[in-house]
């Protein structure tokens, strides 16, 4: 039997009940039939990487998909539960969660897991880290890592890495990005409120617009160690918490590969892996169907937070995920009737989700030429096989003003996330001192070839050979 089949036949989709797991499937199919038939005949060959040591996806296999359970999965996966592994050795960090310089979070949500390209790309004085992680030290593990990426000293990352500690080491970031952010922020208030209390439609759409540069500035802050800034991603459909697992925790360190969620987040509209069974209506329709996905896009992961938080109890409330409902309520009020403030609130919030999701699509990581799971790509190297998924913008390449706002420098950014954008230009000579000496090209693209590589990319059947030199 198909997989659709089975869930039906069962009442559920994943683990939901009966009631909420047929109106999830009844609505897919008659919003996006053609896409979930095709998606069930490929799914499972999605599972599999082209890249060695990468053996496992299990979040792949559940329908609803959320962060919790990318991590759960990810946990099953490692099976290093209730530590944490770096490398081949296993930690335990239980009684270091409320000490960490970065917050709770990051090694709280890790538990269990195999937190090695974390680890790598978020600590550039590793010496430092490694003589206290000695105190948590238990033992070596004698089962390979779930993945593909190695990270040798005379290595192009870990030489890269250590040029990269040195440039920055008397640097301290300067204040460019934050006041871009508290201008953002003043800038989105002003228009939200004058929008909403004059009923005025364009300045509802122009608060959507610089929302979605609120959230993609707000993106630099949630990487970094805890602050008030980075719950200004909050403000939206959109969660950091959430986001700090699949952005920070899945795409950034699993580019384009099976582990990416961000990639599978876009099926079944878009299907970004060369696949040969794709069909026409799959490769062809999509400028049809993805704007939907493009509109609905955090929406949905708003309905799944719902979801995971009152139905499958996978999470607790957090005080960030009412931000949403406040402005609802605010714009209701301040509105002639509640009906007008929600249709103002729904304006403002999917014109951001359009606008931010457009933005990250067409940013950095889908044009045709850059490796896709399924694609061939022999290095090994963790920053290579970054460099082989992801490009730049000749347009934003260096400003930082523009870059923070709709994810510029973004190669660096990827390969060093909790470096301040303001600190980026400065380490692009060492960078590219390192790419001469390894024999690395990174070529930039403009805009329009990165949007019209999207497309390419979402009708791409045949596998091809990424080769950086």
């Amino acid at each position: 039997q198909s997989t659709w089949g089975l869930l039906i036949e069962n009442g559920k989709v994943g683990e939901l009940p009966l009631e909420v797991g047929s109106v999830c499937v009844l609505t897919s199919y008659i919003a996006y039939w053609p896409n979930l038939r095709q998606y069930d005949q490929t799914m499972n060959e999605k599972i599999e990487s082209s890249l060695p040591g990468l053996n496992l996806a299990s979040y792949r296999l559940d329908f609803l998909r959320t962060a919790q359970r990318w991590m759960k999965r990810k946990q099953d996966d490692d099976r290093v539960s209730p530590y944490w592994r770096i490398h081949n050795s296993v930690y335990d960090l239980r009684s270091f969660i409320d000490k960490h310089p970065g917050g709770r979070e990051w090694i709280e949500v890790t538990q269990g897991t195999d937190i090695t390209e974390a680890f790598e790309s978020h600590h550039l004085r590793e010496e430092m880290v490694k003589s206290k992680l000695k105190e948590f030290y238990i033992s070596e593990i004698n089962f390979p890592r779930n993945s593909p990426y190695t990270f040798e000293h005379d290595g192009f990352y870990k030489v890269l890495k250590k040029r990269v500690a040195d440039v920055i080491a008397h640097e301290k970031p300067t204040n460019l990005v934050k006041n871009i952010h508290n201008l953002l922020l003043l800038l989105y208030f002003t228009t939200m409120l004058f929008g909403v209390y004059f009923s005025s439609f364009s300045l509802c759409l122009l608060a959507g617009i610089i929302l979605a540069f609120v959230l993609n500035c707000s993106h630099n802050f949630f990487h970094q160690a805890d602050s008030w800034r980075r719950f200004a991603f909050d403000l939206s459909f959109a969660s950091s918490y959430e986001w700090r697992i699949t952005h920070a925790l899945s795409h950034h360190l699993f580019s384009n590969t099976i582990l990416d969620y961000e990639i599978a987040m876009l099926e079944p509209f878009v299907d970004a892996f060369p696949n040969p069974n794709k069909s026409a209506f799959l490769r062809f329709g999509i400028i049809f169907h993805a704007v939907p996905a493009l509109i609905v896009g955090l929406c949905v992961d708003f309905v799944k937070r719902i979801i995971s938080i009152f139905i499958l109890r996978e999470q607790k409330i957090r005080f960030e995920y009412t931000f949403i409902i406040i402005h609802l309520i605010f714009c209701g009020i301040f509105s002639e009737t509640f009906l007008s403030g929600l249709q103002k609130w729904s304006l403002i919030h999917f014109t951001s989700n359009f606008v931010f999701t457009v933005v990250g699509l067409f940013a950095a990581h889908h044009h045709e030429r850059l490796f896709h799971d399924g694609d061939t790509f022999t290095p090994t190297d963790w920053g290579l096989c970054q460099l082989s998924a992801v490009t730049d913008r000749v347009e934003t390449h260096g400003i930082t003003a523009l870059g923070v706002m709709i994810f510029g420098d973004h190669y660096l950014h990827h390969m060093f996330p909790t470096v301040d954008h303001s600190l980026l230009p400065i380490v692009e000579p060492v960078f590219d001192q390192t790419c001469a000496e390894f024999g690395v090209k990174v070529r930039l693209k403009s805009g329009l070839s990165l949007a019209v590589g999207f497309f390419k990319t979402a009708a791409r059947i045949k596998p091809q050979t990424v080769r950086l030199d």
